[in-house]
């Protein structure tokens, strides 16, 4: 009965509905009731601080029957926030125009304004009121996702479009590939280009390449300014401005040299004319060398104590290399005192070794020194040296004690001792027959003996070669344990005779060869210093193999012999070195 009721109703209702809209007034249509509902609505919300709901507006409810009001604008879902409310909106504090009648005229000002609101409010990219087009536009989207291309794909663009950085060392070594007179030029690119110019240019610097006046100018200006004489880590100074333009004056350096030697502060590698003047007007430098050389021709006791004191400051110092000093005065008294010959040379030390006995150059390792010089420096150090070069220009008739020197050389691995003119074959001998007897034995501190010995003579006589090959021959058997030897004579032995003919070109330069692993008992091979041509034959003749052969006899430990030849001549087809080499198996060398 009920569910008649019902149905009989239904279409009454829908009659009645359809009646009370055929007498609905013109005024009252959808579109003019919305119209002024949204006027008034616009207008009362000025003086209203209320929160508009959903269920406040016609406009909605209208949408809800899926009819939508002619000039209705359906709000834009894009420009809202996904997690926003609407209930959570304030009331717009303006009138908006509607769509279609345009931009606003200062939607410079509006927009400013309406990003300073949100920021005060925190509710970025929320429409208030109705939004129309032209605002819609004017506001910025706060959503990545609407953008067509997104601010991560910007910054990524900009970011490969930026200047790629190049690292300082990779500039450093395309700088060093340029024309030195062109850094300059260089500089002037960017911060960046000139700070590594400057490092390049004050890095390493050599006298020899620059005039006076330029080393002048230079002193100057490293004496002033702190910051370019701290770029400087070598420093090569064959000559340097003098105090006094009195040519017979001593070398004095002049004070902006002297300045500027004490501004280098990182200063590693240094080659001084004489350090004696130097460390005579300033005592204290504040450099750390690691490697320093002296070019002084000669020697005095008070100026090697000078020298010495100053180099206790020198724990860092690898290498130390007196070159050119041919000359020692002030110890002859010493060299010539009677005594023993086996006894150490103490009396040449002075007292202030014994009180810096264990802190003098702790990590020297290559020493070139005169002998006697090199008897005063290694008597108060306690480890070995990995190489040392003596010149020897003094005799045993006048006051050469082989034993006192090479003594304080016990435990060193290499040596290359150099004769001078004025040394007799007899001196020689002995110098070379000591060595053997002394540093050939394993030190008390477990450093290995003598492995490699070069012996260089300067004798100018037609039969020098082969009197050292003599001399050799007769001290080869106490150097137990050498492995490579080397000879260096001015000129080849007059006994060999060189073919000019069977001639076949050899590179411009072969290493010494190094041991192969095979039954052949020994060979010779050559070098040539320009590229010119060998005698075939001269590997099969000459006193050079025969000595070799000999000297690997009575050495078993030696398996690698060089003879060279430091002025070759022309008949010589500027031969530069003969080696033999023994193969031998299983055998490492160094």
């Amino acid at each position: 009965m009920l569910l008649r009721l019902r149905r009989s109703t239904e279409p009454l209702q829908a009659s009645g509905e359809s009646n009370n809209i055929r007498r609905v007034s013109p005024r009252d249509t959808p579109r003019n009731r919305a119209a002024s509902d949204g006027v008034f609505r616009r207008v009362s919300s000025i003086f209203n601080n209320r929160k508009r709901t959903l269920k406040s507006s016609p406009t909605q409810l209208t949408l809800s029957h899926g009819h939508s009001p002619v000039g209705f604008v359906r709000p834009n879902r894009l420009a809202l926030s996904r997690t926003s409310s609407l209930s959570s909106l304030p009331s717009s504090p303006e009138i908006r125009r509607p769509s279609g009648l345009g931009r606003r005229a200062s939607s410079l000002a509006s927009r400013c304004s309406t990003e300073g609101h949100e920021k005060a409010t925190g509710g970025a990219g929320l429409t208030k009121g109705s939004t129309s087009l032209p605002n819609l536009l004017d506001r910025p989207l706060e959503s990545a996702n609407l953008l067509a291309y997104p601010p991560t794909r910007i910054q990524e663009q900009t970011q490969r479009n930026a200047c790629v950085l190049f690292p300082d060392e990779l500039l450093e070594v395309v700088l060093l590939l340029l024309p030195r007179w062109t850094l300059p030029a260089t500089a002037l690119v960017s911060r960046k280009f000139c700070a590594v110019a400057r490092h390049i240019l004050y890095c390493s610097l050599d006298f020899q390449r620059l005039s006076e006046r330029a080393v002048e100018t230079l002193c100057g200006i490293l004496a002033n300014k702190r910051e370019l004489s701290d770029q400087v880590v070598t420093l090569a100074c064959h000559f340097w401005p003098t105090s006094s333009t009195d040519g017979n004056a001593p070398l004095t350096p002049s004070m902006d040299f002297l300045s500027a030697l004490q501004n280098m502060r990182h200063l590693r590698v240094l080659t001084l004319q004489s350090f004696a003047f130097v460390l005579s007007h300033t005592p204290t430098l504040p450099f750390s060398l690691t490697k320093l050389t002296i070019l002084d021709e000669a020697l005095t006791k008070p100026q090697l104590a000078l020298i010495r004191t100053w180099l206790l400051s020198q724990p860092h110092l690898e290498s130390l290399a007196f070159p050119n000093c041919n000359t020692f005065t002030g110890l002859d008294e010493v060299w010539s005192a009677p005594g023993p010959e086996d006894s150490p040379m103490d009396t040449v030390q002075p007292a202030a070794d014994q009180e810096h006995h264990q802190d003098f150059l702790p990590g020297l390792l290559r020493l070139h020194c005169p002998s006697q010089v090199a008897a005063v420096l290694c008597s108060s150090m306690k480890h070995p040296l990995q190489r040392i070069t003596l010149n020897v220009h003094d005799t045993l008739y006048a006051g050469l004690r082989p034993s006192s020197v090479l003594r304080t050389l016990k435990g060193v691995e290499e040596m290359h001792v150099v004769f001078g003119h004025d040394v007799d074959k007899r001196t020689t001998e002995k110098f070379l027959g000591t060595a053997g007897g002394i540093l050939t034995e394993v030190s008390t501190n477990g450093a290995g003996g003598l492995k490699m010995l070069e012996v260089e003579v300067s004798w100018v006589d037609e039969d020098a070669a082969e009197t050292l090959y003599r001399i050799v021959t007769a001290i080869i058997p106490r150097l137990r344990g050498l492995q490579k030897l080397k000879i260096t004579t001015p000129y080849r032995s007059v006994q060999t005779q060189v073919p000019m003919t069977l001639t076949v070109p050899l590179p411009p330069a072969l290493p010494s060869p190094v041991p192969s692993h095979s039954s052949a008992p020994s060979m010779l091979s050559t070098s040539v210093v320009h590229g010119a041509t060998v005698a075939k034959e001269f590997v099969a003749c000459g006193s050079e193999k025969a000595y070799a052969k000999t000297w690997s006899k009575l050495c078993p430990s030696l398996i690698d012999i060089q003879f060279d030849f430091s002025a070759p001549s022309d008949t010589e087809i500027e031969l530069c070195g003969v080696w033999f080499r023994r193969k031998v198996t299983n055998f490492r060398t160094r």
